[in-house]
């Protein structure tokens, strides 16, 4: 499962954030 953390920073820019245990081969070539 992927957790997705949304991270704002002090000048209002909002950051998502994925976290993978165990990241898929097949997403490797899109990162």
């Amino acid at each position: 499962d992927a957790k997705f953390e949304l991270i704002t920073d002090a000048s209002g820019r909002t950051t998502i954030k994925v976290k993978k245990e165990r990241p898929p081969t097949r997403m490797k070539n899109e990162y």
